[in-house]
């Protein structure tokens, strides 16, 4: 009977209530290692896990429920009323903190401020007034722009005392531009060439002042119309092109003197410049603190259009080199030639007594130009003396610039006689007398900064 009504009870139940019936496995199906197949599967069907029994899954929930406590349970449980007393302690902080600040800065602004220091460099005392150059023909003193309108003066006094010397002089003197002066001077001796080579051609002898050479070339050179004038050209109008122009002309008798035109020319050719020369602005300085200090007026850095001129053609040179193969050491050449160039130097000579002698150099003035300022002013200036700055004494350093020695734009040296002359004074008079180097003339007028 039981046999026979198994396989009616799968039939005729529904897929519902199978899936909700639930068998109790036996004990001999526990102890079976090898899964359950289902009745309708053939040998090669793959086999179907078994769902698990309620006692197994009640025993997975518990252990899961086990596992969420302990994960909560390593968790640090917060205390939100400590945590709420220490947000309000720091909010507590930080107005008190806020409250300090404003107070202080509000004590700030109330205090007094204190007093800033008197001394700037832009307030600071010039040590110099400024660059002056001399006049070769009277030794007035000025500034260089104010001294060129001072030349010109003083040469038309000296044209009108002796006009061809005098005018020679002044064209080679006071032209800055040498390109445009050598040009100027080539057209005049050409002048003089031509009368001198043709005799008797009128057509040399006049110079038509409309013309664009003579305009650009003569008139523009300062002493170009008053070399004509002494040479012995006249200014006439002539008749040129059916019109009438001025012309300069040189008379007959003027032309026939060949020695004068060749002395004209000789004159012009060879003719020596004189230039203003660079005014030491000699100062002696008491023994202050304050004679450490320089401040130097915008002429120590300034440059004129003829030293702008020679910059872009050492650029050009420059670009050049570096397309060629170089040494080393005309690389480093080129490197020191690459350092700023100042135009003056402002020196110094401090002496043993405290004394300071000041004088102004060019830059590329030699130094021992400045070994003869001051020797100029020594007492003794038979007796040899040493220079020495911070690195040391400047010995055999004579032919080397102010600018190579690294004394531009300013420089304080320290003065001493020298040790070996020194002991031999000393040996042969017994002592040497304590007193100043200097003249007495100039430490009668010294000064202090």
């Amino acid at each position: 009977m039981l046999v026979s009504c198994r396989p009616n009870f799968r039939h005729h139940c529904s897929a519902d209530m199978a899936n909700k019936v639930v068998l109790k496995p036996s004990e001999e199906q526990k102890q079976t290692p090898f899964p359950k197949f289902s009745s309708d599967s053939g040998p090669s069907a793959a086999p179907v896990r078994a769902n698990p029994s309620q006692s197994s899954q009640q025993a997975g929930q518990k252990a899961l429920e086990r596992f969420d406590q302990k994960q909560q349970s390593s968790k640090p449980k917060r205390n939100f009323t400590v945590l709420k007393s220490q947000v309000k302690q720091e909010a507590t902080n930080e107005a008190q903190a806020a409250a300090a600040t404003s107070e202080q800065k509000s004590h700030v602004q109330n205090q007094q401020p204190p007093p800033t220091p008197t001394f700037s460099d832009q307030d600071a005392p010039i040590s110099v007034a400024g660059v002056f150059y001399q006049c070769p023909l009277c030794s007035t003193t000025a500034s260089q722009s104010e001294l060129t309108a001072h030349m010109e003066v003083c040469f038309a006094t000296l044209v009108s005392a002796d006009p061809l010397q005098g005018t020679c002089t002044m064209i080679n003197s006071i032209n800055r531009d040498f390109d445009a002066l050598k040009v100027g001077k080539d057209i005049l001796c050409k002048y003089v060439d031509n009368i001198y080579n043709h005799p008797g051609e009128d057509k040399y002898r006049k110079i038509r002042i409309g013309n664009k050479a003579f305009q650009e070339k003569v008139v523009t050179l300062k002493g170009g119309i008053e070399f004509l004038q002494a040479v012995g050209f006249q200014q006439k109008e002539l008749p040129h092109q059916d019109a009438s122009e001025l012309f300069w002309v040189l008379p007959e008798e003027f032309a026939q003197d060949m020695d004068r035109l060749i002395s004209c020319k000789t004159s012009l050719e060879s003719g020596e410049a004189m230039r203003p020369t660079l005014w030491r602005d000699l100062k002696i300085l008491k023994p202050v603190e304050g004679n450490r200090r320089f401040h130097l007026p915008d002429e120590f850095f300034r440059i004129t259009s003829e030293e702008v001129k020679r910059e872009q053609e050492r650029r050009k040179e420059i670009v050049e080199k570096s397309e060629q193969l170089r040494t080393k050491a005309m690389k480093l050449a080129d490197e020191q030639n690459e350092k700023r160039q100042y135009r003056y130097s402002l020196i110094r000579v401090r002496f043993p007594d405290g004394y300071v002698l000041q004088g102004t150099f060019h830059a590329r003035d030699r130094f021992s130009e400045v070994i003869d300022f001051v020797r100029s002013c020594l007492v003794n200036d038979w007796q040899p003396f040493v220079l020495s700055d911070p690195t040391g004494p400047l010995l055999a350093k004579e032919r080397n610039s102010l600018l190579q020695l690294k004394l531009a734009p300013a420089a304080q040296l320290t003065f001493a006689w020298d040790r070996q002359m020194l002991s031999e004074i000393t040996a042969a008079q017994g002592s040497v007398e304590a007193s100043s180097p200097l003249k007495p003339e100039l430490l009668a007028s010294s000064q202090t900064l």
